[in-house]
């Protein structure tokens, strides 16, 4: 066996808005999940709190929405050798509160690939501006979008296979804390999710029990197929 390639992928600094309380704050990236093609071209997922994590021009979003250790998603496509970047963008909402203590979070915990090359990631965001497109599932944040910190709501996005575009991203939770913790895709394309919830309101499945669910969901992101606590 022999090691094809290694590499570190990530900013080197974080945003702060002055004064003593900086000291120490750091930047901080992740790599959760990741997919590779029959090509060799891996693709991971994360978040990251770093605005100078290498971001290409022309993807769904260039910039991160972060501040201190408020943090967003970020979706990076590698070439085959692991030399240089063939797509990276952020993924995620504003960071929320006060300046000199800001909360949000926008987390990638899993990654898929179809057969398309379409990338479809899911993960967990407190961010009522968490980009999100028309006719999905669940547009809008559930959470109460409050100064104080907020339960995260799940989230699905599909990005084109150059990750210049949504094909759809949507929501999925209720009132309470939701995370999706994993997914996989079956053969008609329809996307399946695992995860926790803490919400008596999930969708499509209302109950006073709390704890892990599985759901299904149609693969252009518009319909809840199923949905199991």
């Amino acid at each position: 066996d022999r090691l094809l390639y290694s590499t570190l992928l990530g900013g080197s600094t974080a945003n702060c808005a002055g004064g003593s309380h900086c000291v120490g704050k750091s930047a901080f990236n992740t790599v959760n999940a990741i997919a590779v093609d029959r090509n060799g071209i891996a693709t991971v997922g994360g978040a990251t709190n770093a605005p100078d994590f290498p971001a290409i021009p022309g993807v769904v979003q260039t910039a991160c929405r972060c501040q201190e250790y408020a943090n967003n998603g970020f979706v990076t496509q590698l070439n085959a050798s692991g030399s240089g970047l063939l797509w990276s963008t952020f993924l995620g909402g504003s960071w929320y509160g006060f300046s000199q203590v800001p909360s949000g979070t926008s987390v990638i915990n899993a990654l898929a690939q179809d057969a398309a090359g379409n990338i479809v990631v899911a993960g967990r965001t407190d961010a009522d501006d968490f980009p999100t497109t028309p006719g999905v599932l669940q547009p809008k944040f559930v959470g109460p979008a409050t100064l104080d910190l907020r339960p995260t709501d799940g989230f699905l996005s599909k990005l084109n296979p150059t990750g210049t575009a949504l094909l759809f991203s949507t929501y999925l939770g209720g009132g309470a804390a939701d995370r999706i913790n994993d997914l996989q895709m079956d053969a008609p394309g329809n996307i399946w999710v695992t995860g926790a919830t803490a919400s008596a309101d999930f969708p499509g499945n209302p109950a006073s029990f709390t704890g892990s669910f599985f759901a299904q969901v149609s693969g252009d992101g518009a319909r809840l197929l199923a949905s199991q606590r």
